[in-house]
């Protein structure tokens, strides 16, 4: 199995709020010696965190955004 495809078992771990440590271990009894190091699984966790909190982060700023043009929308009217 190629790294991509690792790649998507380790976020679909991610998701299900499971340890790098336990992903590991499931994954090394399904491929054995195939699977990747379990620095790997520690580097991909973080990814997958930093991207989820960065995403969560422009929704806020997208929805404090949309909030003060509504606003000002609402002041030029009444002005």
């Amino acid at each position: 199995m190629d790294e991509k495809e690792f790649r998507v078992l380790i976020k679909h771990y991610f998701m299900k709020g499971k340890t790098p440590q336990e992903t590991k271990e499931k994954l090394d009894k399904h491929y054995g010696d195939s699977a990747p190091r379990l620095e790997q699984f520690i580097s991909g966790f973080k990814i997958f965190g930093v991207a989820i909190w960065a995403q969560a982060t422009l929704n806020v700023l997208d929805a404090l955004l949309r909030l003060l043009l509504q606003k000002s929308l609402i002041k030029s009217m009444i002005w």
